[in-house]
């Protein structure tokens, strides 16, 4: 999956609030790093594991707080 299509798949599930620089760099940081970027069209495709950690990233990202809740976070 490239970029283009990742951001058109998340664009339809989150409203237009989500800000949409945050698309782009969910999917940079869901990629695994490469060994050797320039010679390599790898960084510019997601596998189906990177597409998972992306998505949850996406929608974890957008989902919304409900009424009465406070915000917590948790770093793991």
């Amino acid at each position: 999956m490239i970029l283009e299509e990742f951001d058109s798949l998340c664009k339809a599930i989150v409203d237009e609030e989500f800000p949409a620089r945050d698309i782009a760099l969910t999917f940079n940081y869901s990629i695994r790093t490469q060994v050797n970027e320039i010679e390599s069209e790898r960084i510019y495709n997601m596998f189906f594991p990177e597409f998972l950690e992306g998505f949850c990233r996406v929608v974890d990202q957008f989902s919304p707080i409900p009424p009465g809740q406070i915000k917590v976070n948790i770093i793991l």
